[in-house]
């Protein structure tokens, strides 16, 4: 059989619209990495971190696609989140950091009493609490529920503060504000779920925290807030045999500036970090990001085998073609196959040559490359800077720089609001810059980039190296 490069489906760039166009990618094309799929259902690990485009999103779309029959997952997008809004569900004089995972709290009991009482396996220990506590969610307005976003909203309207108050007296005569009121309705909804029985499994899957990222330090309180309730929540399902999960999916990035004293017990107990670069190894040859293709191509072609290695030439330039491929990306499935992606456009032949390859990586590097680079710089970056930094890059036309040269440049935009160090700092944790320096006797040279060392950050004394995927896009001298 003859294989054809052309006809092997690579995917998008966004996981949803993989899932919702090529499901089949994502079913039987899905690289389960290190049992993770495992990991979801049957360990405590509930944060699933990984920087953009390493598989976070895939994760979760493979879950729904892939649920059995008495499995349910619902996905909840944090994308268009009223942080705001969230910061006043709680009112009292509380610290905000108690008053968000109250808030947090509430938002995702109700979705679980939602997935059970649309289980229709699932079985309340008291009818009466039930029916009366749903004739409130529907009165105040909370039911039928849209999404986590839209109840914010529902929330904090006088109609539902009206409706509560009123609940909560006829219940009980303990409630004597509007914050007591609200956290007695919280605790008697725990109450209504903890009396269900034979229920299916349900996951929830909590996604896009980082789609409308701001500086403003109450998003990041939030998401501090809501990974500590989720610990919280999984625990009191676990203790009470509830087979309910809630599962967050978090860029590394953003996990790693949230302040949060129990961050690291969390990460170590509780976390799967997507890692797909093999520290300490040199070649990075035999790695899941050949596996995935490899597996979308079997989709196509049963038969065959390493679809590089049938299919590309055995250099580029002089230089393993894995390497060569490999070194245009920063180690995720996304900038991988968006890679192939390109390369597959510019094909006129079944297979790759290296014109194709060559070609392939200019629209890569202007097209998706780079672009990338500054949606990863949007949140930390005011987005109106942003393209003049990409100029201070464009301009040096070289591979390496030193921070005297981009300070010089920095310098003459005058802008006030921003310093070169912080500028130097997003772009190193992004990966679109890295570091070459001396090792050994000093007649070695090394170079590291985040992606490569999480541990790694910007240091200005040592040489300042450009990815080799905006070398096309940057017009870069090699």
């Amino acid at each position: 059989m003859e294989f054809d490069f052309r006809n092997i489906q690579l995917g998008k760039a966004d996981a949803q619209e993989e899932g919702a166009e090529y499901p089949d990618l994502l079913l039987n094309g899905y690289y389960d990495n290190n049992n993770i799929v495992n990991q979801v259902y049957d360990t405590t690990k509930f944060l699933f971190l990984g920087y953009k485009g390493s598989g976070k999103s895939a994760l979760s779309e493979h879950l729904k696609l892939s649920a059995s029959e008495g499995v349910s997952v619902v996905q909840q997008s944090l994308k268009d989140f009223p942080y705001k809004t969230f910061a006043k569900i709680v009112s009292g004089d509380s610290e905000q950091e108690y008053k968000s995972k109250v808030a947090w709290r509430w938002l995702l009991l109700v979705q679980v009493l939602s997935n059970l009482i649309a289980d229709k396996d699932a079985k309340p220990t008291n009818v009466l609490e039930l029916d009366q506590l749903t004739d409130f969610m529907t009165q105040s307005g909370v039911f039928p529920l849209v999404g986590i976003s839209a109840l914010v909203t529902k929330t904090t309207s006088r109609k539902f503060q009206t409706q509560i108050k009123n609940f909560s007296y006829a219940k009980t005569t303990t409630c004597e504000n509007a914050q007591i009121s609200f956290e007695w309705l919280i605790d008697y909804i725990k109450h209504v779920i903890s009396g269900y029985k034979e229920m299916h499994s349900h996951i929830i899957v909590i996604d896009g925290l980082d789609d409308i990222l701001t500086s403003r330090e109450i998003q990041y309180l939030s998401i501090a807030a809501l990974i500590n309730e989720v610990k919280d929540l999984n625990l009191f399902f676990k203790r009470n045999e509830l087979p309910f999960k809630i599962i967050v999916l978090c860029r590394t990035d953003i996990f790693e500036r949230l302040p949060d004293a129990n961050k690291n017990k969390i990460k170590r107990d509780c976390s799967y970090t997507f890692c797909w670069y093999k520290e300490g190894q040199d070649k990075q040859n035999d790695c899941g990001l050949i596996d995935i293709l490899n597996l979308r191509g079997r989709l196509v072609y049963p038969e065959i085998g390493d679809v590089i290695q049938t299919l590309f030439p055995t250099q580029y330039k002089g230089t393993n073609i894995y390497e060569a491929l490999l070194e245009m990306t920063r180690h995720t499935p996304r900038d991988f196959m968006q890679l192939m992606l390109s390369i597959q456009t510019v094909c006129t032949s079944p297979n790759v040559t290296a014109y194709n390859i060559e070609e392939g990586i200019k629209e890569y590097s202007t097209e998706y490359f780079l672009p990338e680079i500054k949606d990863e710089m949007a949140g930390y970056i005011q987005y109106k800077y942003i393209d003049s930094i990409v100029n201070i890059l464009s301009s040096f036309r070289e591979r390496e720089f030193s921070y005297k040269q981009f300070l010089d440049s920095f310098n003459s935009l005058k802008i006030e609001t921003l310093s070169p160090d912080s500028i130097l700092n997003v772009l190193y944790d992004c990966s679109a810059i890295g570091h070459a320096y001396p090792y050994g006797n000093g007649d070695q040279t090394r170079i590291t980039f985040k992606y490569r060392n999480r541990n790694s950050s910007f240091n200005k004394s040592n040489r300042i190296i450009l990815h080799k995927g905006l070398w096309k896009a940057l017009n870069v001298n090699y």
